[in-house]
């Protein structure tokens, strides 16, 4: 779930209080839910400078800790721009650091950053991640985010955005599929169905057992008993 929100500005009651944020904290509670139910969750605080972003930030913080939940907070800096800096107060709270070769750019070593993050992260959840001031962010920190990863059972599947993309043609030669699920159901009819519903396109082959499908964005998988 990603949720949007844009910010407002409201009188400073000139305390500790928090007030008219009613509308945003709903959302960061429902947020906050949806993430302890195992869903990751994005929720996004936008708006001019000085409205009070960083003071809602921290009552999300102040949130996630009563309900028990690990708050870890990053912040990007105008003044330096060296990759993934804003993520270097995560990486010290969670105590760990890249271990593969320095001399190498940064480039070449994003999926280093991102699979040590990822699976730091996942060791420590429930866990709620405070970043600030992304717009000042390097291109490597910002492709970390972007990453989405989903876990279930031990496993991982992750997802990254390809400029320039060429669908795969299968089974043209010229086009590889470059992965290819095989998804067991239980009833093959209903899955069928289900996939031509949610946008899946029917290929060639199949048969009482299983069926091929494109997905939206080319890429052919299988359901199979």
């Amino acid at each position: 779930m990603t949720a949007v929100r844009h910010i407002d500005p409201v009188p400073n009651p000139g305390s500790g209080v928090l007030v008219g944020r009613d509308g945003e904290l709903a959302a960061l509670r429902a947020g906050f839910e949806t993430a302890l139910s195992g869903r990751p969750t994005i929720i996004l605080l936008m708006g001019e400078a000085g409205i009070g972003k960083t003071r809602l930030a921290d009552e999300a913080a102040l949130l996630a800790r009563a309900s028990g939940t690990r708050v870890l907070r990053g912040e990007a800096d105008a003044l330096s721009r060296e990759p993934m800096e804003l993520w270097r107060g995560v990486y010290r709270a969670l105590g760990i650091q890249p271990v593969g070769d320095p001399s190498l750019p940064a480039e070449e070593r994003r999926w280093e950053h991102l699979e040590l993050l990822a699976d730091a992260l996942v060791s420590t959840a429930p866990a709620v991640v405070v970043i600030e001031d992304l717009h000042w962010a390097d291109p490597i920190a910002i492709w970390v985010l972007e990453g989405a990863l989903i876990t279930g059972n031990g496993k991982s599947v992750m997802f990254q955005q390809v400029n320039d993309y060429s669908p795969p043609q299968w089974p043209d030669p010229a086009h590889p599929q470059q992965a290819h699920l095989d998804i067991i159901v239980e009833d093959l009819e209903a899955a069928h169905a289900r996939a031509v519903e949610l946008g899946a396109t029917v290929l060639n082959g199949g048969g009482q057992r299983f069926r091929t499908f494109a997905d939206p964005a080319g890429h052919p998988f299988d359901l199979t008993l």
